[in-house]
């Protein structure tokens, strides 16, 4: 997947701080729904500092999982 593929080379996360959470109904270039939108400020084994975005969506049988995933 692409996370994985953005994620390995960063090698283990080390440390992993919540900087904020959003809940939302709309996000760019995805369907209508009920997402929260996390981001992480993360320290990998290779990589002093990133930013982590997680994006949860709540499924048609009430489950959340995640929708969307990206570093910077």
């Amino acid at each position: 997947s692409r996370a994985r593929a953005q994620r390995v080379p960063l090698g283990p996360v080390l440390a992993r701080r919540l900087k904020w959470a959003n809940y939302t109904e709309t996000l760019p270039e995805l369907p209508a729904g009920q997402y929260v939108v996390l981001e992480y400020e993360t320290r990998f084994a290779n990589r002093v500092s990133a930013a982590e975005t997680v994006t949860p969506v709540k499924g048609a049988d009430g489950t959340w999982k995640v929708g969307a995933y990206n570093i910077r």
